[in-house]
């Protein structure tokens, strides 16, 4: 199995911080597009005439294109720098396998859950009323 390029032998190298940032910001916008495009189904939030109404199959489809395509464009972009994890449980799974040590792995939980709440908070900016 091919190991990515920040994950195989980074026992006592200088820690790569381009990696780092890149699940930052592979993170931040997977949550902003993905969630966002559940936020533009005008489903949820402060609209309480249509929060009672059920999704309907073109909003549950457009969710879950946003959320296929984010993931599927993020992980094309970035995964070359830093393996395109995006995810703590992926890169827990990759230190619990031993193919990457546990420094570099703390880093990028560390940077996907800054990613996600930095992401979670720019939709809220740009949602928010």
């Amino acid at each position: 199995m091919p190991k990515f390029p920040s994950c195989s032998g980074t026992e006592g190298k200088p820690t790569d911080w381009r990696a780092i940032a890149g699940e930052f910001l592979a993170t931040a916008l997977f949550v902003w597009a993905g969630c966002g495009a559940a936020v533009a189904s005008s489903k949820w939030g402060t609209n309480v005439d249509r929060a009672d109404e059920p999704l309907d199959a073109g909003a549950l489809v457009a969710i879950s294109l946003g959320f296929g395509l984010a993931i599927t464009t993020f992980a094309y972009g970035f995964g070359h720098i830093s393996g395109g994890h995006m995810n703590p449980a992926v890169t827990f799974s990759f230190v619990w396998l031993r193919d990457m040590d546990l420094k570099t792995g703390l880093l990028y939980m560390l940077a996907q859950f800054a990613g996600a709440w930095f992401g979670a908070l720019v939709l809220w900016g740009c949602t928010a009323r």
